[in-house]
């Protein structure tokens, strides 16, 4: 309404949340998905694989703003994917620091 656009931030936990965590989101757009904080746990990093997959089935994006580390094990298709490391956003040190 305001002219600006909006990437949602899709966050999901297990299968429990997927009745409810997708709704709203626009199919066919560019959505944001962050793997920190799963990435040293097993069982946390199988549920945010398949919690992407059901995203992905779901949402149809056109374009992935993924926050973390890339999975090299997984196969995006024809999805675009733009990554940010964890590390992107944070301040820079002035010269003189």
């Amino acid at each position: 309404m305001c002219g600006f656009e909006v990437v949602p931030n899709v966050m999901f936990s297990d299968e429990a949340s997927w009745e409810w965590v997708f709704d709203g989101i626009p199919t066919g757009s560019t959505i944001c998905i962050s793997n920190v904080g799963v990435m040293a746990n097993k069982e946390w990093y199988s549920d945010f694989l398949t919690g992407m997959e059901e995203a992905i089935r779901r949402l149809n994006p056109s374009r992935i703003l993924f926050y973390g580390k890339i999975p090299k094990e997984y196969d995006f298709k024809d999805i675009e994917v733009m990554e940010f490391k964890t590390n992107s956003f944070r301040g820079r040190k002035k010269e003189s620091e």
